[in-house]
């Protein structure tokens, strides 16, 4: 985490002397293995440090550090557009964005909070409005979840040859719903048969 963390760019602006030219995410994996060695739970943990969105007419930023404060602006859109999607149970489209494409794990089939970082003072009243804004958003979604579970081999074994045995149940049904046919236009191929020899009789 730490020799993550030096590598992460910096630079100075109006607003900001130390301020982050991107996002930062750090990822923990943990497996579990049940006693039985049957099954092997996954389980992903994401923490993210987000770039603030910039205004150029505060920072004043030019060449490199403007083109770094759209880039941020532009992911931080297109997360906001992802949690509004998640929010109102719409599609949900992840490519749009680096950011959300990687933090798609973390918002589907997941727990996640969000910590929102405000400036008290009135000169950044505008940019605290829009953080607790994107937060709120951010709080009116569900996410349903699910265990993310792997079957060993041995498992794996069992499930391919009870879909063997499925198959072949499948297969005898379909031969007894064939004969069952077959002999459905015999019985009418003789019921007809029959009606025929019932109406010469009656002639």
């Amino acid at each position: 985490f730490h020799m993550g963390n030096q590598y992460r760019k910096t630079a100075s602006h109006n607003m900001n002397t130390n301020s982050s030219r991107s996002h930062s995410l750090f990822y923990l994996h943990v497996s579990k293995r049940s006693k039985k060695d049957v099954e092997l739970w996954h389980s992903k943990l994401t923490i993210v440090d987000l770039a603030g969105s910039e205004r150029v007419s505060k920072t004043k930023s030019s060449g490199e550090v403007f083109r770094e404060a759209v880039a941020i602006n532009q992911s931080l859109s297109a997360l906001l557009d992802v949690i509004k999607a998640l929010s109102k149970k719409k599609i949900v489209v992840f490519r749009q964005n680096l950011l959300t494409l990687y933090l798609k794990d973390s918002l589907i089939n997941s727990y996640f909070a969000l910590i929102c970082c405000c400036a008290p003072g009135a000169a950044d009243l505008d940019e605290t409005i829009c953080t607790l804004s994107f937060g709120s958003i951010a709080k009116s979604v569900t996410i349903t979840r699910s265990r993310n579970v792997m079957r060993s081999p041995r498992q794996s074994s069992r499930n391919v040859w009870g879909l063997g045995n499925i198959e072949k149940e499948v297969q005898v049904s379909v031969e007894e719903y064939e004969e069952v046919c077959r002999e459905l236009e015999q019985h009418k191929a003789a019921s007809a048969r029959h009606g025929e020899e019932l109406q010469k009789l009656e002639q």
